[in-house]
């Protein structure tokens, strides 16, 4: 299915508009990179060298029927001035999924090395917060309806859970989404 997400730069308001099936693991690359210094998007990384600043991430919809170049078209993310967004919103990707991810990773760094350090660091994430609400894996699988197996994939960095099955598990934590996903601090 995928999600459309935008990145809004704290200092400049600016935003860019994307989608992906996994968009914290989108997330993550566009802040290393950003934070490297070699983002293939150069005015974002012009505003990130030049403001400081963080982006933050939003989930705004699904991607069924295009919704990303819908809300390219709301959001004005191609205009220079309000966004950063490359063409118009009836025009292509800039990247392809494929093609953003490689670029996002290190050259020398594969892109599955990657996705498995962030599935590694999200599910350390997770775990301090099922111990902290007294939850196993599995009672943890079995109240969101995925399978164990699912978890140790993800544990051994093989896996990551989509966006929607990480919602249900920050409801059963009493946790937000945010800091599930190490978007921001926890309590």
């Amino acid at each position: 299915m995928g999600y459309v997400y935008t990145l809004t730069h704290s200092v400049t308001g600016k935003v860019y508009v994307g989608s992906t099936d996994f968009p914290v693991n989108r997330y993550r690359n566009h802040l290393w990179a950003l934070r490297r210094g070699d983002h293939p998007n150069k005015s974002m990384q012009k505003d990130f060298d030049e403001y400081g600043g963080e982006f933050s991430l939003h989930i705004v919809d699904t991607n069924e029927d295009h919704k990303e170049q819908k809300w390219m078209a709301k959001m004005g993310s191609w205009d220079p001035e309000r966004g950063y967004n490359i063409g118009g919103a009836k025009g292509a990707k800039a990247y392809s999924e494929t093609d953003e991810v490689k670029q996002l990773c290190d050259h020398n760094f594969p892109v599955e090395e990657c996705v498995n350090e962030y599935a590694h660091s999200s599910y350390q994430l997770y775990s301090f917060f099922r111990d902290r609400a007294g939850f196993s894996d599995y009672s943890t699988a079995k109240r969101i309806g995925i399978s164990v197996s699912a978890f140790h994939s993800w544990r051994r960095g093989r896996y990551v859970l989509k966006i929607d099955k990480m919602a249900k598990i920050a409801d059963l934590f009493g946790v937000s989404l945010s800091e599930l996903i190490g978007v921001v601090p926890h309590k």
